[in-house]
């Protein structure tokens, strides 16, 4: 019979930052930083280990109108090298662009984007980096998302169907309504 197997211990120490900017009317950048501290100890492998690391994930968003009618948007994330129990997994991300085209008389707008610009999004795991695994695992596994395979090309089209301005009513059923709220 197989028993659960999980951490004996684990500790986290994260600070997460983020950073806004705005240069005129024209370019918005998000900046996101999440570093941690890490400790963990396992006891399911041959040998009992315990692990201490730093790690961090980090995002960044610019967005710039380049006309009236166009915008531009440039994103990417990373995530450090981490681990999860006993396994390695090294660092990987992704780097994505978009323009976007504001069509006239509320019409809605059209984006045209790209997901995984450089074809990063590739995680590469580690088993028996640590630690003599069982059986003696030792092993390299990549797993490749579709996005990894190939860049992922989106046209998309939105339009707001409904009013931006909210409307009331002071007679008929909402006034109804209000008053069983009340």
């Amino acid at each position: 019979m197989l028993a659960l197997q999980n951490l004996v211990r684990q500790d986290n120490l994260t600070l997460l930052v983020g950073l806004p900017f705005k240069i005129g009317n024209w370019w918005d950048m998000n900046y996101h930083i999440t570093g941690g501290w890490r400790r963990f100890n396992l006891d399911y492998t041959a040998l009992p280990v315990e692990k201490i690391y730093f790690t961090y994930s980090a995002s960044v968003n610019h967005a710039v109108k380049l006309h009236r009618d166009f915008l531009m948007e440039i994103s990417g994330w990373y995530n450090a090298l981490s681990y999860d129990g006993s396994k390695k997994i090294k660092g990987f991300g992704s780097a994505n662009m978009g323009l976007k085209k504001t069509l006239k008389q509320n019409w809605g707008n059209v984006q045209l984007s790209v997901v995984n610009i450089f074809k990063t999004m590739n995680l590469k795991s580690y088993y028996g980096a640590l630690t003599r695994e069982a059986f003696n695992l030792n092993s390299e596994v990549t797993y490749v998302p579709e996005s990894g395979k190939s860049r992922i090309f989106k046209v998309t089209y939105s339009r707001n169907f409904g009013g931006t301005r909210a409307t009331s009513r002071s007679n008929g059923s909402t006034s109804d309504e209000n008053d069983r709220i009340r």
